[in-house]
């Protein structure tokens, strides 16, 4: 592993360690895994697989719309992620939000993440899929008559 994918580690890490909110996106098949740690006790933390937003206002927007009791979020880390879902878990990123999770809001929600990770990995898998077969891409180019020969 080069060492510039290690320092981005050691700061998605802190990220995950710190932040009261976390955005997880997937651009490549444009959902996020949205991560409130935020608590009260009708509202535990949230966990959820959702689109992904086109800037931080909207994601902001779409929290306090989520959880509208909950006030104003004090701090969010917006965290693109272009490996795959799997990579979470074999670089110890998936360890780090369920030992986050866990002290914010007990075990419960170690099995909600894990249900978001399934959901990813179907996503993820899907859009493979969609781009292997053509469906919803264009090419950006044709073969030539000649090359059909």
């Amino acid at each position: 592993m080069d060492q510039e994918f290690q320092a981005d580690l050691d700061g998605i890490r802190h990220s995950v360690e710190h932040a009261e909110v976390i955005a997880l996106y997937f651009p490549t098949f444009r959902r996020t895994l949205l991560l409130d740690t935020r608590h009260s006790p009708v509202d535990p933390p949230l966990i959820r697989v959702m689109p992904m937003v086109a800037n931080a206002r909207e994601r902001v927007e779409s929290v306090r719309r989520l959880r509208p009791r909950l006030g104003a979020i004090e701090s969010l880390a917006l965290i693109p992620w272009l490996r795959s879902v799997a990579a979470l878990k074999a670089l110890g990123v998936w360890t780090c939000m369920v030992d986050r999770l866990v002290q914010a809001g007990g075990p419960p929600c170690e099995v909600t993440l894990e249900r978001c990770y399934r959901q990813l990995v179907r996503e993820e898998r899907a859009e493979h899929h969609r781009a292997v077969t053509g469906e919803g891409y264009e090419t950006i180019w044709q073969r030539s008559p000649a090359a059909e020969d």
